[in-house]
C-alpha cells in the first residue's frame, strides 16, 4: 500500500512541475522577446547637419517650397533613394545651439532606416544620421518615441 500511496505522490508532484513549467512558458511567451521587440520608430530618420547645410535647408523650408527637394544635391539625391517624404526641424522653436541643425525625415514605408542613416553618414555635411531609437523605462513596460 505504501508503494502505491508513494506512486500516487509522485504522480502529482511530476503533475505539478510539468503544469508550473507549462504555465511559465506561456506566461513568457506572451511578452515579445526583446530581439522582437522594434528598436526604433519605422519610417523615422534623425538627422544633424553641419550650419552651413543647415542654412540653405532652412531657407527652404522656410520658403513654403517642397519639403523633400533642399537644393542641396546630395541631400535631394539621398532623399529620392530612401523615399523621403517630409523633412521638418526636429526642435523648431529657437532651440538651445547644441540643438540646431537637427531634423526628423520621414520615409515611405518597408524602408530600412538603419541602412539609410549609414547613407545619409557617408556625406561631408552630416554630423550624425541614425533612426528614432525606442527608449524603455526600467520596467520595461513603457517605450517612448
Amino acid at each position: 500500500m505504501s508503494r502505491a500511496i508513494a506512486r500516487v505522490v509522485s504522480l502529482l508532484l511530476c503533475g505539478m512541475v510539468v503544469g508550473c513549467a507549462t504555465t511559465f512558458a506561456k506566461d513568457a511567451n506572451d511578452q515579445p522577446h526583446a530581439s522582437q521587440q522594434a528598436t526604433h520608430v519605422a519610417g523615422t530618420l534623425i538627422l544633424k547637419l553641419k550650419p552651413e547645410a543647415s542654412k540653405a535647408l532652412d531657407a527652404t523650408l522656410q520658403s513654403g517650397q517642397s519639403s523633400t527637394m533642399t537644393g542641396l544635391a546630395w541631400l535631394d539625391t539621398l532623399n529620392a533613394r530612401y523615399g523621403v517624404t517630409k523633412i521638418e526641424p526636429l526642435f523648431p522653436h529657437q532651440p538651445p545651439a547644441t540643438l540646431q541643425h537637427i531634423y526628423k525625415l520621414t520615409m515611405r514605408n518597408g524602408t530600412d532606416v538603419t541602412r539609410a542613416a549609414a547613407g545619409y553618414e557617408r556625406q561631408p555635411d552630416v554630423l550624425y544620421a541614425q533612426p528614432d531609437y525606442l527608449a524603455t523605462t526600467q520596467r520595461g513596460d513603457t517605450r517612448l518615441p
